[in-house]
């Protein structure tokens, strides 16, 4: 090979790399946020509920930078004639109104406000149908 076509060859790909360089990035994309701090987030959940029907909570803990899966919530939920928690982070709507649920991992905690609303549960109610007297067996 010439050294001509050496020089070409090397120029070419020279190019080709500054090209490849240049081209525009991928966006990035970023994925969840770390949170900077020791934290408890209540999890996906809605932000309304029915008397009657209760409401399964979750959340998720952050302590000294890493996720802890299994960490003991205290759950609390105020005003107590609104709606109960069980310790399982079980929501139980009593009556109508909004309630603040707290969620707390020793000293870190977070809240959320719930709005109960009435039940959409419609009722069933069996009535006995009546036979006319006449069509009575004796």
């Amino acid at each position: 090979m010439s050294t001509r076509t050496v020089l070409r060859l090397t120029l070419v790909a020279a190019l080709a790399s500054i090209a490849i360089a240049c081209r525009a990035a991928a966006p990035i994309i970023p994925g969840p946020a770390m949170p900077a701090r020791d934290t408890v987030v209540i999890s996906d959940s809605p932000y309304a509920a029915y008397v009657g029907s209760p409401v399964a909570l979750g959340a998720r803990v952050w302590l000294e930078g890493a996720v802890v899966p299994d960490a003991p919530i205290e759950w609390s939920a105020s005003p107590g004639s609104v709606a109960r928690i069980a310790r399982d982070g079980t929501l139980t709507p009593m009556r109508e109104g909004h309630v603040i649920i707290t969620a707390r991992v020793g000293g870190v905690r977070t809240t959320r406000v719930m709005t109960v609303q009435p039940s959409t549960r419609a009722a069933v109610v069996y009535a006995r149908p009546s036979i006319p007297a006449e069509r009575r067996k004796p």
